[in-house]
């Protein structure tokens, strides 16, 4: 290469020149000839050996490449040498992909980005690829240097991140539109009790908690939020609050077990908790309204004369002992 390629922007007829390979490291000036043809073979057989390197005329036909070119590529240096890059477009990038890359190295700038290839046996592998124009003695585009890395395992690997993500995200879809469709009122909450997704269901029965029923908020918010609007039916008028709110937080952390709970609206709903093998612990909320009802009816039947209405004389002398 000559030293007028790497003369400063602005030096020929008024055109911009690249530097080349400005930033490769420069022999120094106290080396002898023989020194510097040395070092500078010791980054040739660097750059050789980690680099896919191909030198090709300003048409774009293959003047030179290295084995691993060939390696990586599949075809041989003498079914190189002569033929366009083309050989080995794979068809993934449209035409102004090129169009662009050969507009910018034409004008002598350097042109990085990362191209699909095909071997000659089929299949794909991505380069990383920077491509360097070469400049004859009157500062005018000659040719070009490409220098490649293979990134095909970084592309596969992105593109299995980008599949597992699709696949969760639909995974996700499905599991809220399945809980979408029960009846029952479905909560789930994470190991820290922080709440992870729950269905239309169970903010109906939770209502008056609506403001409080937020992705990441804990049950006891969730809780206190209902019992302070009126939510439940509390014993003792609600004086004994705070020891409600303790046992339904102490049963509602063990899991596993049933609870009843009785609402202002007059409904009634079966809370069943249990803990799933990642630690969430999953809630299912049954509106048992019409069963309590039934339940009372036959209580009342049991309990209270057929033609009178008044309790019978058992539950007199229950109540009286």
């Amino acid at each position: 290469m000559s030293p007028r390629a790497l003369d400063v922007p602005g030096r020929h007829k008024g055109r911009s020149v690249v530097k080349p390979f400005a930033a490769a490291p420069q022999p120094s000036p106290d080396l002898s000839g023989l020194e510097i043809w040395s070092e500078l073979e010791s980054y040739r057989a660097a750059l050789n050996r980690q680099a896919i390197v191909g030198i090709t005329d300003r048409q774009g036909t293959i003047v030179s490449v290295n084995d691993l070119f060939c390696d990586v590529s599949g075809y041989s240096r003498g079914e190189l040498i002569g033929r366009k890059h083309s050989l080995l477009n794979s068809g993934v990038h449209p035409r102004d992909f090129f169009k662009q890359m050969w507009r910018k190295i034409g004008s002598g700038q350097i042109w990085r980005g990362d191209i699909c290839n095909r071997t000659k046996h089929g299949s794909l592998y991505w380069v990383d690829t920077t491509i360097v124009p070469r400049f004859d003695p009157e500062g005018r585009v000659s040719g070009y240097v490409s220098i490649r890395y293979d990134v095909t395992a970084r592309k596969q690997a992105k593109a299995d991140l980008i599949a597992e993500n699709l696949r969760r995200e639909r995974a996700e879809l499905l599991l809220r539109d399945i809980i979408e469709t029960i009846p029952d009122g479905v909560v789930a909450f994470d190991e820290g009790d922080r709440l992870v997704l729950c269905n239309a269901t169970y903010r109906e029965q939770n209502a008056l908690a609506a403001a409080a029923i937020t992705e990441g908020a804990t049950y006891e918010t969730i809780l206190r939020h209902s019992v302070e609007r009126g939510q439940f039916v509390l014993p003792n008028g609600g004086r004994d609050a705070e020891e409600w709110i303790a046992a339904r937080l102490a049963q509602h952390a063990r899991g596993g077990r049933r609870s009843l709970l009785h609402l202002t609206d007059g409904r009634w709903l079966q809370v069943e908790e249990r803990r799933s093998t990642t630690g969430c612990l999953v809630s299912v909320a049954s509106d048992v309204t019409d069963l309590k009802r039934v339940e009372r009816s036959v209580r009342d039947q049991a309990e209270r004369d057929a033609l009178t209405g008044l309790h019978n004389r058992r539950v007199l002398l229950d109540r009286l002992a």
